[in-house]
């Protein structure tokens, strides 16, 4: 039942980030699937090396905000496999009822972009999911919390994102790049390599060697994640939310005033000093300047 939970809580990512709904949806979907206690934690490792990590608590309360800065950075579908998963009843110390576990040690969150990119996050998942009465459909299996460790992160390409001129293939064994011939036929530009080589099914040549395809003058897509494999914007999100949780701030600002939220997080080191020396804000103001004088 947990994992029959998770995949249809995947295919609601998948089809909800296609959609572009709105924030208000996104909170709707979030009471669907999580207890009002439930979380999302998340670490992600920068560079695909065990050396720089970042934790985040995505909360019910951000959690629709998280999907919907996430899916307009131009996610256009977002799905968890858990090949491997299992699944076993445990008991849980809040809920008088059995709850589920889900293991899962090779689970891979895949993320695809309008731009044709795919990025997958690859790492343990661990879900716990609680039987919960609800009013309008009796006995649901909610999420209390999923925990994600993305250990590394995997960017493809489609080809057709790879924009350029197309030679015609070419057998790979060749060290001199072929000599791209430009003709207009019909109004579109084709191009021919000059020199031997048959074409043959299978991207070989008559001979059985590899064949290539030159791309003159080629651009891709620039890259939608950062280094821990996730867009800006989303990252920028869930550290404000963070920072503004650690100080006290209440979760409301966020969700009702994104950009003044981001600018109050950015202050936390000078709010946590003065709540450090018991400064005021004019006081933090003239700490600085005997500083600096005395510097």
């Amino acid at each position: 039942q947990g994992i029959l939970r998770l995949m249809e809580f995947s295919d609601m990512l998948s089809n909800k980030a296609r959609t572009h709904v709105s924030r208000k949806e996104w909170a709707t979907r979030t009471n669907d699937y999580f207890t009002p206690s439930g979380v999302i934690k998340i670490t992600l490792w920068k560079d695909n090396q065990q050396n720089e990590a970042k934790p985040f608590d995505i909360t019910t309360r951000i959690m629709p905000l998280f999907f919907e800065v996430t899916s307009s950075s131009g996610v256009v579908s977002m799905s968890i496999s858990i090949d491997g998963a299992r699944e076993r009843p445990v008991l849980l110390p809040q809920f008088p009822v059995p709850s589920f576990l889900i293991e899962c040690p090779e689970c891979v969150w895949t993320y695809r972009y309008r731009t044709g990119y795919i990025v997958t996050l690859k790492g343990p998942l661990k879900a716990h999911l609680v039987p919960v009465s609800t009013t309008q459909k009796g006995m649901q299996i909610k999420f209390e919390s999923i925990t994600f460790e993305s250990k590394t992160h995997e960017k493809s390409l489609k080809l057709d994102a790879i924009l350029g001129v197309r030679s015609e293939a070419t057998p790979a064994s060749r060290n001199v790049t072929p000599r791209i011939k430009h003709e207009m036929i019909g109004g579109q530009s084709s191009a021919s390599p000059e020199g031997e080589g048959s074409r043959a099914s299978g991207g070989r040549t008559d001979d059985g060697s590899e064949q290539v395809i030159v791309i003159d003058h080629a651009t891709i897509p620039v890259e939608p994640v950062n280094a821990f494999g996730i867009p800006q914007a989303t990252m920028r999100c869930l550290e404000v939310c963070g920072s503004l949780n650690v100080h006290g701030c209440s979760e409301s600002l966020t969700l009702q005033h994104p950009q003044l939220a981001e600018s109050v997080g950015q202050m936390g080191e000078l709010y946590e000093f003065s709540q450090t020396n018991g400064f005021s804000p004019r006081g933090n103001f003239f700490f600085l300047i005997r500083f600096l004088l005395v510097c």
